[in-house]
């Protein structure tokens, strides 16, 4: 370290770090919560998989950042105008997506205390072996295993249940002579929550190909809950699973098992606990979004323009030695004009002082030139002018 900051106090040190360090603070948190707010729109629009939205988005904030660059006042204030019918307009539009995002933030891990315990490794063989006969005998079956976030709000019908899961229970539900083997059968944990559940159906028609209604309810659940839905196919006795909006046809059995044991993993896992995997998923997508922010942050809130401002800045006598004494120490303070970027006077004046160095005063009258480097103050931001420049102060050496 070096020996000159070793021997400034730790206090003066504190303030000369909070002035150089605090003004950006704001920016980067600014930053940072515009890229997150970015990332859950960009992940939104990845898993509708609408290009038509993505495009209307695009154009419109394309639009306002060119306005706001190039001062195009009329379209400002046609956006000004029309921004609260916008907004609620959104609300109405993708009402459903704002609520299932709130209701992800409030069941996500890091507010709720998972009082479930994991399945037994028996219990995931069952259901792999289930769902392989079904396929096998060209049985079409439609499981449900729910996540943290609810979702009865987006199923119809169901018949309470709370079985353990069994081959025979689960073969016997499917069974084409049931009179509930067209719904989807509900999975919490070890045990069957209920059966003949309705599901929504999806409108990706993409997604889904040739499939059928299984498949489509399959997906549209995986689209508005975390949860995680296997079909099979009654036409071809294939097994698909569902997730996150997507939709994984031709799974085999060990492929099913390891998309169980890593579902029942992450669901389960404990509250707050963060890996890296989970930092590092979608990482190009949260690149993305964190260079649209610091883009807008730059083209809209970031100020350029160059002001000056003269301020009153109050005079410190330091380092005098202890057997001298200033007589009356005048001025008390200086006109200070600085110049700088707009964002950077975002400070309390208070905060500058003008630090006059007394560590080799003598008696008698003497003269001491304030500097640039006699002001403390934030980076950034240059000294244009100290007024005044010269100070006339008499010293004299006190008696004992």
């Amino acid at each position: 370290m070096d020996h000159a900051l070793m021997q400034i106090p730790f206090a003066e040190l504190l303030g000369r770090l909070r002035l150089r360090f605090i003004p950006y603070i704001p920016d980067v948190l600014d930053v940072l919560v515009v890229a997150v707010i970015l990332y859950g729109i960009l992940l939104w629009l990845k898993q509708r998989r609408s290009r038509a939205v993505v495009v209307g988005c695009a154009a419109v904030a394309g639009l306002y950042v060119g306005a706001r660059v190039f001062g195009m006042y009329l379209t400002l204030s046609f956006f000004h105008a029309g921004l609260t019918a916008i907004l609620v307009s959104l609300v109405v539009i993708f009402q459903d997506d704002l609520r299932r995002m709130f209701e992800r933030f409030a069941h996500s891990q890091a507010f709720v205390r998972n009082e479930q315990m994991a399945p037994e490794a028996t219990t995931i063989d069952v259901i792999v072996e289930a769902i392989s006969t079904l396929a096998e005998n060209q049985i079409g079956a439609l499981v449900v295993f729910e996540g943290r976030e609810p979702w009865d709000r987006h199923t119809r019908g169901g018949i309470p249940l709370n079985g353990q899961i069994s081959l025979p229970l689960l073969c016997s539900i499917f069974h084409p002579e049931s009179p509930g083997h067209d719904g989807a059968v509900v999975v919490s944990r070890d045990r069957v929550k209920a059966f003949a559940v309705h599901l929504p159906l999806s409108a990706n028609f993409i997604e889904i190909g040739q499939a059928g209604t299984r498949h489509t309810a399959a997906l549209g659940l995986a689209e508005r809950s975390d949860a995680l839905i296997i079909a099979v196919s009654e036409e071809r006795g294939t097994i698909s699973v569902a997730e996150a909006g997507k939709l994984e046809q031709g799974a085999s059995a060990d492929d099913l098992k390891r998309r169980l044991v890593r579902y029942y993993q992450r669901q389960l896992a404990a509250p707050g606990v963060v890996k890296r995997r989970d930092w590092l998923q979608n990482l190009p997508l949260k690149l993305v979004a964190l260079a649209l922010a610091s883009l807008l942050w730059v083209s809209v809130a970031y100020r350029v323009e160059t002001i000056q401002r003269t301020v009153a800045v109050p005079i410190e006598y330091r380092n005098l030695p202890p057997e001298l004494a200033l007589d009356d120490p005048r001025p008390t303070e200086a006109q200070v004009t600085l110049s700088g970027a707009e964002r950077v006077f975002d400070f309390d004046p208070q905060t500058l002082v003008v630090s006059l160095d007394m560590s080799a005063a003598r008696p008698g009258w003497q003269e001491f030139v304030l500097t640039h480097d006699s002001l403390k103050k934030p980076v950034g931001l240059t000294v244009q002018e100290i007024e005044p420049r010269v100070i006339r102060l008499r010293v004299h050496r006190l008696k004992r």
